[in-house]
Parts: C-alpha cells; sequence; structure tokens
C-alpha cells in the first residue's frame, strides 16, 4: 500500500486508568482506546505481509515505569493479494503501571506520544500525544472506567498453558496442541496468528486435525524458520474464544527446509567470518605475534607446534564461550546489550591499553619476558608455550570484537535468538574460524614452508611487530577518552543528525523527498572507522549525498544506547556496524523497503544504492 503524507486523521486514541488513585509500591492499569475510521485499519504486533503495529514512547516521572503493550485478538483483513494482521473500527490496548514504593510526588503524569499507522487504499503515519495524571494516595483505591476494561478483557486472548510442540515441514507449520478434551470442539473452526513474522502463508487458512488427545494445527508456512527462534507464541482465535500457546520450536526441520535456514549453514556462515577475522585491521597486531611465533618454533619439533595450536585454539573458543554465555544472560535478564558490549565499559579499553603497551615494550626489548619489570599480561601472551599461545588467544577474541567480518552479522543475529546450547555452538564454530589458519599452520609440514628461516633479522622484525600494537594502544586509549569525554566527537564529512528513535521517525515522515542513510557506529569499532575515512569519507560518496540531498544520520554506540540497542535488533543484527538506505518516496507518496548495505564499505556500494533509486 502507498505511503501518504497527508494530514488528516483517521484515528484517535483515548487513555483510562482502572482505579482512581495510585499507591506506592503497587501497580495499576491503562487502557489505550484507538477508535478507527469506517473503511481503515491498523495493525497487530506482527502486522502479516505488510505493515506496522502501533507504538508508544512513554514519558513518565523517575520511579514510575509502563509495562509493554498487551495487544488484543487481531483479525485477518485482505487487501489485493496481501493479507495483514490488525484491527478495524476499536482496539483496546493495556499496560501495566508500577509505581517504586519510594516515589515522592502527589501525583502521577504518564504522557506518551503514540506512531501509528492507519490504511485503507492508502497507508498514513499518524501521531497521537495522550496524556493521564492520577493522585497518589495510601487509601485502598476504587475501580474506575469499568466498562472499558471488561471490553478491553474480553478482546484479549486468554493465556493456555497447554502442552505444544511446535515444527515444520518441507510445505507447512505445524503445531500439536494438548488442550482440555472438552474443549475439542471449539477447534472445528480456527484463525492462527504468529507472534513473529514469517511463520506462516498468511493468506493460508489454518486446518485442524482433532482425535482423542491432541490438535495438530497445519498452515502453510512463510519464508521463516524456526531455527531463527528460541521461543514463540501463537494466538489460537477459535469458535468460543481465542487462547495463547507459546513453546520452543523443534531443531528437527524437514529435510526439504530452506538450505540459507539451516543451521548447518549458519555455521559454516560462523566459520567463514571467523577465518576473515583474522585480515581485519583490529586483529592484525596479534596476527602478526603469532606469526613471529610461528617462525621461531620452524625449529621445533612438529608435536611442538600442533600443542601451540591447540592452546591457541582452546584460548579462542573457551574465551568467546564465557563472552557469549555473558551476552546471553544479560540479555535473557532483560539488557539491551549486543556483541562487542565488553568494549562499551572504559575500564576494560583501559586494561587493553596497558596491556597492549606493555607487549609492544616488551617487542622493542624495555624489558624481557621474567624480567622484574614486565607485566602480567606480557608474560602470559609471550613465548611460545602452551600457556602463552592459550593467552595469545584469549588475546585475539577480545581484540576481534570490534570488528564485524562479512557473514559475522547474520550468525551472530541468529545465535542470539536461539536456546543456549545452539547460541554458544555456533559461538564456538566462530571462534574455530578465527583458529583455523593458525591452527592449520601447525598441522601441516607443507603450509610451513612459506615461513622464513629463523635469523639475526628476527631482532629486527620483533620491532616492526611493536608498530602494530603501539597503534592499536593509541586507539584504545583514543576509544577510552571517547568514553569518558575527555575529547569531542564529530563529523566533519556532511551534516550529521545524531540519531534518535523517535527522531528517525519524525526524519523519515517529515521529508518523504529526501532518501536517509542511517550509520551505527562505535569508536571501539575498527571496522566502523576504516569504513568512514575509506568510503563515507569519498568525495564521491559526498557528492552522492549532495547530489540527491541524502539526510546522513549516525548513531553512537561507543557508550551503551537503549534506542540503539533496539534499533539494531529492528535489523536483527546484535553489534555494529549497521548501515541502513531509506529511499525517497516515490510519486505515490509511499517510501519504499529500507535497504541494508554490507559492514563493510565501498565508496561504489554506497553511490550505486542511490544511482539504483534513480535519484542521480
Amino acid at each position: 500500500m502507498p505511503l501518504s503524507a497527508q494530514a488528516q486523521n483517521y484515528t484517535s486514541l483515548g487513555i483510562a486508568a482502572n482505579q482512581s488513585n495510585a499507591v506506592r509500591g503497587a501497580s495499576f492499569d491503562i487502557a489505550l482506546t484507538q477508535t478507527i475510521a469506517d473503511g481503515w485499519h491498523t495493525y497487530w504486533v506482527n502486522p502479516g505481509d505488510a505493515g506496522e503495529g502501533i507504538s508508544i514512547h512513554w514519558d513518565v516521572p523517575k520511579g514510575v515505569t509502563v509495562s509493554n503493550l498487551n495487544f488484543p485478538t487481531p483479525q485477518k483483513i485482505s487487501y489485493e493479494g496481501l493479507t495483514d494482521y490488525g484491527y478495524k473500527n476499536q482496539a483496546i490496548y493495556t499496560a501495566t503501571v508500577t509505581v517504586d514504593d519510594r516515589f515522592e510526588e502527589d501525583s502521577i503524569d504518564v504522557e506518551g506520544r503514540a506512531l501509528m499507522l492507519v490504511c485503507n487504499d492508502i497507508c498514513i503515519p499518524e501521531e497521537a500525544d495522550i496524556s493521564l495524571s492520577i493522585p497518589v494516595e495510601s487509601r485502598t483505591p476504587m475501580p474506575v472506567n469499568q466498562s472499558i476494561f471488561d471490553a478491553a478483557q474480553l478482546a484479549m486472548p486468554m493465556s493456555a498453558g497447554w502442552p505444544i510442540e511446535i515444527s515444520q515441514t518441507d510445505m507447512d507449520t505445524v503445531l500439536t496442541i494438548q488442550p482440555p478434551v472438552e474443549l475439542h470442539n471449539q477447534f472445528t473452526d480456527i484463525t492462527v496468528f504468529p507472534h513473529d513474522w514469517g511463520l506462516f502463508d498468511n493468506g493460508d487458512q489454518a486446518m485442524a486435525d482433532i482425535n482423542d488427545q491432541y490438535v495438530t494445527i497445519t498452515q502453510a508456512k512463510g519464508d521463516r524458520s524456526l531455527l531463527e527462534l528460541a521461543k514463540t507464541s501463537f494466538i489460537i482465535h477459535t469458535t468460543n474464544g481465542a487462547y495463547v500457546v507459546t513453546g520452543e520450536p523443534s531443531i528437527d526441520v524437514g529435510f526439504g527446509a530452506a538450505f540459507d535456514n539451516s543451521l548447518l549453514f549458519i555455521m559454516v556462515m560462523a566459520f567463514i567470518g571467523g577465518m576473515i577475522l583474522n585480515l581485519m585491521p583490529c586483529v592484525f597486531p596479534v596476527l602478526s605475534m603469532k606469526a613471529f611465533s610461528l617462525i621461531k618454533m620452524s625449529g621445533y619439533e612438529r608435536r611442538h607446534a600442533q600443542i601451540s595450536g591447540l592452546a591457541y585454539t582452546a584460548g579462542i573458543i573457551t574465551s568467546l564461550i564465557l563472552v557469549a554465555g555473558l551476552l546471553i544472560v544479560l540479555k535473557d535478564a532483560g539488557a539491551r546489550i549486543g556483541w562487542g558490549f565488553q568494549l562499551q565499559n572504559p575500564i576494560v579499553i583501559l586494561v587493553l591499553f596497558v596491556l597492549f603497551v606493555a607487549i609492544s615494550l616488551n617487542l622493542i626489548g624495555v624489558f624481557n619476558v621474567g624480567g622484574r619489570f614486565a607485566s602480567i599480561g606480557s608474560k602470559m601472551t609471550s613465548g611460545h608455550d602452551v600457556k602463552a599461545s592459550f593467552f595469545t588467544g584469549v588475546l585475539a577474541m577480545i581484540v576481534a570484537t570490534p570488528c564485524t567480518a562479512p557473514f559475522m552479522a547474520t550468525a551472530i543475529g541468529f545465535a542470539l535468538t536461539q536456546n543456549a546450547f545452539v547460541s554458544l555452538m555456533i559461538f564456538a564454530t566462530l571462534g574455530l574460524g578465527l583458529a583455523f589458519p593458525y591452527l592449520l599452520l601447525c598441522y601441516i609440514p607443507q603450509t610451513q614452508k612459506i615461513l622464513p628461516k629463523p635469523g639475526q633479522w628476527m631482532e629486527v622484525f620483533k620491532k616492526i611487530l611493536a608498530i602494530p600494537m603501539m597503534v592499536s594502544a593509541v586507539w584504545l586509549l583514543w576509544v577510552f577518552a571517547q568514553q569518558t569525554n575527555m575529547i569531542g566527537g564529530g563529523d566533519e564529512n556532511f551534516g550529521t543528525t545524531p540519531f534518535t528513535r523517535a527522531g528517525l521517525t519524525d526524519i523519515l515522515n517529515d521529508n518523504p523527498d529526501s532518501p536517509v542513510f542511517v550509520n551505527m557506529t562505535a569508536a571501539w569499532c575498527i571496522t566502523c572507522l576504516v569504513n568512514e575515512k575509506t568510503s563515507l569519507s569519498a568525495d564521491s560518496v559526498k557528492q552522492a549525498f549532495s547530489a540527491a540531498n541524502v539526510i546522513y544520520v549516525k548513531g553512537d554506540w561507543t557508550n551503551r544506547d537503549d534506542d540503539i540497542a533496539a534499533y539494531l535488533n529492528e535489523f536483527k543484527r546484535d553489534g555494529v556496524p549497521l548501515y541502513v538506505y531509506y529511499p525517497p518516496a516515490d510519486a505515490k507518496g509511499m517510501r519504499g523497503d529500507a535497504t541494508v548495505l554490507p559492514q563493510v564499505l565501498t565508496p561504489s556500494t554506497i553511490t550505486n544504492i542511490i544511482k539504483q533509486e534513480n535519484i542521480l
């Protein structure tokens, strides 16, 4: 459906509380009643083939929190071959407001800005400001607005704790549930709404096979594999009510499942991404140390080199699993963080800076390993015994996290949607890819022929290797200064708009004729910095941006930012860089789909995407 910029509103939004007053240390519910003009519709949390559900940006006092919205049961809405999930006439959403027991004010002002998409033959993004003031008192609250909340409850699906098995065959997505036998006759006519996009062919009709114990629901599958989800839920609308069922998908999909969605393919991508990391600038200093170590070992027994390779591999995989495990635990606890999150901590950056300086000084001969002034970090990573190889592997993993290689983003994004076992297996495969070139040199004698023989030149080579280590130390010091606001950041290339989620929405709505380029970056992300210096700063890119009137939006994830984390998640990414291009609206007022660019940019990659939109 084309997107229109017309100003007339086709929806209105009201807000009400379910009780007369708030109580400190307790919660109350609010209802948002969305009234929709005849012939128009809005969208559920999963809009189906097209659309976007309502979102609220809340502004509440400190000590007050608002939960996510509860959406009522939607209906199927068909339009020119598309099937959407949404609402006509009216929809009532609910949320829970929680008040801290130390809240000091005498009243609470709950304010928010709602972003809605309303569609008929055209689609119109609309906004509405809502506000509610409720007193805070110690007395027992009285129920109010009962009719609104009764209607809301009637429209909400009921939570069902039935046993469920979720799987996919070559053609279908299959739900096998075990509701009480007395409810089986309700499943003769059903509609199923998946909470997550892409699991169904939305236009297909669900069919139920009812036996004495189970109800098996089958619907043609969509473009998305269950492997992408650790847990998912469905609303099953029956002849006598709607029920929510939730479960963990089965990993055992049909043999005909699309290979590009399979776990094997994701693991291959992780492995290749890990190998490519060895060529990225953030890993080069450690790669230099590995090369130097191999040269010194060229006179050792083959078994010694093999043990060193295994220790190096173990260091990478062990540390990678520990960091990934911590990331998974924190994300499950609700933290909005992504890959490379540890580098958002200035203390971690400072420790790495000290370590890199120590190793650099050791390489140029300021002190020898084992000397009284040698640092612990330098001791751990210098040399070629088992301990040094293990901790060099740890160091390689740590400095690799600022880089995103091709294939990595998809693999990591997929991994963080799976259960812990599958996630860690993918991260371990990524680590194996990072270690593989060194492991290959250690285990295949023929490959070692490319290494020169030891000699006096090695002392000079050691000093040369100190250069990339010291450059990395300077970079870490710069990152630390950025994180602690010791120096200011900026973009000298073109007018830059700092990213906020609400701000980006306003830009897209208020500037339909202008393309928008979003750059998600961080000071600790070397891939980001290289792209900015080699591609985003290129004259051809500047000229293309200027000629096409591109609005440049930049999000800085050097320190934690929940808005940026949420935006990354919209594109199934858990780290930076992320580059997104929004084309301008066409003659009908419709802005096309956003395009995600590769993690490694070239000037032509950027200019070509603009030219493809027939702007230049």
